[in-house]
């Protein structure tokens, strides 16, 4: 069955509306989802390289001390036991934290948890 869609519907108005501003997406196939969540099964980046190794020399001493605490752990931590664990302000940890996940090392999870990016 063939549904035309005309953007000028009012009916379309809401989601087209979430879209523009940038608060849904569409999905036409399973590589837009992939492209979207950031999921790639192509070459693994560095950071991922220093994940496999286990090696944190190439980040700074406050950075190592959250990665060691995530990787101890071996499952994702609540931000506040990170606080508490870390000894760092809750407003520096959170700058931290936030470094390593645009670094594509660490990855933050619902509930205000955080983990260490598995590797592939």
């Amino acid at each position: 069955m063939w549904i035309d869609f005309d953007l000028g519907q009012t009916y379309s108005e809401g989601c087209n509306k979430l879209i523009r501003n940038n608060k849904a997406v569409i999905y036409t196939s399973i590589k837009d989802l992939e492209y979207h969540m950031n999921w790639s099964a192509g070459e693994k980046s560095s950071a991922e390289k220093i994940m496999q190794a286990a090696d944190f020399s190439a980040f700074n001493p406050d950075e190592q001390k959250v990665l060691h605490l995530l990787k101890a752990k071996g499952s994702p931590m609540m931000i506040d036991e990170l606080t508490i664990k870390s000894s760092l302000s809750p407003s520096q940890l959170a700058s931290l934290l936030l470094t390593l996940e645009f670094n594509d090392v660490v990855k933050s999870l619902p509930g205000k948890q955080f983990a260490l990016k598995k590797n592939n």
